[in-house]
């Protein structure tokens, strides 16, 4: 699934001492980095030009893959490729980037509930009107 438009995930960006910054991934590959032509771009000490880079997959899930010789850790762990859960944390310099599902958008029922009641008041109004007919016709 690539280029393809999905608010599924945001990241939450933590720095120290400034506040939070909560970011949609919006399409798929969203790069991170400090360069000019990324997704989220990230001016802090230890953050490369292109660091990071996000990828839903169909079967796999969210998977993020850093960039040749850029560290990023998750935990302890150094990651290179790796399928995302949600409230991962993964360290980039001086910043920590939580990922995590947005919350569902809820639709409007409202048309669906307006034809069901007009539906059931024309099947009432049918059995009004027949039984009518038939008391009538006694």
């Amino acid at each position: 699934m690539s280029h393809g438009t999905s608010n599924l995930f945001r990241l939450r960006v933590l720095e120290k001492g400034r506040e939070p910054q909560v970011v949609p991934i919006g399409r798929y590959p969203f790069q991170v980095g400090r360069g000019s032509d990324v997704d989220l771009r990230l001016q802090s000490p230890g953050v490369w030009d292109r660091h990071l880079e996000f990828e839903l997959q169909p079967q796999e899930g969210l998977l993020v893959q850093c960039q040749q010789g850029a560290l990023a850790t998750i935990g302890s762990e150094s990651v290179e490729r790796r399928r995302l859960r949600n409230g991962d944390e993964i360290r980039i310099g001086d910043l920590t980037l939580q990922v995590y599902l947005a919350p569902v958008v809820r639709r409007s029922l409202a048309v669906w509930e307006v034809l069901f009641w007009t539906v059931m008041v024309i099947v009432a109004l049918a059995q009004f009107l027949l039984g009518y007919a038939l008391l009538t016709a006694l």
